[in-house]
Formats: structure tokens, sequence, C-alpha cells
């Protein structure tokens, strides 16, 4: 699952459960490294959650001088409330994600909203593991495991909830020129297919749409440098 989805989950878990409402290499869409570029970058995401042609969600990325991402924003309605929600990635002194915050607020709600990802990396820099705070209550409540082929690119993540019960499997699957073309989700861990998300490219090679069961996502690029995290899977991050 990821960030985006993962954390918009966050919210309306954390609604429900208290109350409140129902070296580096070039980056762009098709390289896992992630480091300043001087070609694309992204500038947002519209999500039409009924695939019914409206934009029902919006997410835009700010970057800093050197072109390294350092939040999102996202603006969107859950049931009958306005949700304002900042991600921000903070970085360690090789370029790594150490956390990534949530801070988001709801119309309605008596609180704002913190949770917080931890990252682990192994010996060659890559992304192993994540584990997800909700409440920012130093618990773990989803911890997912990543892992690699032969290639060195993102082939599959495990989740699991806080009892460490395994709850999804995604599995990325890629074309001749190794680019992510689907992702295929099992949220129950028992071998079958729930969920695949399609993902498509322009002329540029640049990602501009995926579709899973539910939902469609456009994304915008535009010139200039891009640099989300060392070691994370662009994969992952786009998908």
């Amino acid at each position: 699952m990821c960030y985006l989805k993962l954390f918009m989950n966050v919210i309306l878990v954390m609604m429900v459960g208290c109350g409140g409402g129902s070296d580096d290499t070039n980056s762009n869409s098709t390289k896992t490294d992630n480091s300043t570029t001087n070609e694309w970058r992204l500038v947002k995401n519209e999500i039409d959650e009924g695939k019914n042609g409206s934009v029902d969600r919006t997410l835009t990325y700010s970057y800093n001088i050197y072109g390294k991402l350092e939040r999102s924003d996202l603006e969107y309605m859950l049931e009958d409330r306005q949700v304002t929600a900042i991600v921000y990635f903070n970085h360690n002194a090789e370029g790594q994600w150490t956390t990534m915050k949530l801070d988001a607020t709801v119309l309605g709600y008596d609180s704002t909203i913190n949770a917080i990802s931890n990252f682990s990396y192994g010996i060659d820099g890559k992304l192993t593991e994540e584990q997800v705070d909700f409440f920012n209550d130093a618990s773990v409540d989803v911890r997912t495991t990543y892992f690699y082929n032969f290639d060195g690119k993102l082939e599959s993540t495990y989740s699991y909830n806080e009892l460490g019960a395994l709850e999804d499997i995604t599995t990325y699957i890629y074309d001749i020129s190794g680019r992510m073309i689907k992702t295929e989700m099992d949220t129950s861990g028992n071998g079958l297919i729930d969920d695949k998300t399609i993902y498509s490219y322009d002329s540029n090679g640049n990602l501009i749409k995926s579709e899973d069961n539910n939902s469609i996502t456009y994304y915008t690029w535009e010139i200039g440098k891009f640099s989300i995290g060392k070691g994370i899977p662009i994969e992952w991050f786009l998908g």
C-alpha cells in the first residue's frame, strides 16, 4: 500500500476509532533510486474515487531549492467533513527518509490527527521496513516489509497489523523496459488477488494514470529537480 492510501486510511481509522465520525541515479517514473535530476518532477495527483469523471481528492507536492521533496498537501471531503492534511518528509544526512509525519485536521473533529512512519534500511541502502504509529503513542499499528528482485526493483510488500497478523500482500509487475505496469493486492493473505492497479505512461516515460478497482489517479509533472529520498522505491511512492 502506497503512502498516500495508507495515510488516507489512517484518517478514516482514527476518526472512527476515536468517535470522530464515520550513490544515486536519476529519478523519474521508471527508476527506483531517487536523487536530484533536472528532468521531471511530480506536481500533483488528482483522484477520481468513483470513476465518474470528477476529482474527489487533490494532492500537491512541495520541494526545496535542491529538488528534495519536503511535504505534500491533501484536501478532500470525508463524508460531509472537510479534511486538510499535510505530510512532512524528514531526511537524514545520507538523504534517506527517517520519518514521515501526517498532520491532519477534520472539520467537526475535536483534535488534530497526528501519525508517524519510521523507516529502516538494509546494508545496500534500500528500504526494508516501515512502521506506522497511527496515534503517535510509540506503538506500531502497521508494519510493512519490502522485498526486491534480482534487478533491485521492488518486487513485493507485506503489511502486518498491530497483532502481527498478515493483512495484505502487494506484488509489483514490470514490462520489459522496467516500468511498473501493474500491482496486485491480496488483502487477506489467502493467495487470492482482491485488487489490482494498472499504470499508464506518456511519451516522456512519466506515469500519468493509475486505475484500480475503485478509483483513477491522474499525475501531473513539470520540468524540475526531483528527489523523494534515497533508497525509497519510486514504485511504492507513486503507486
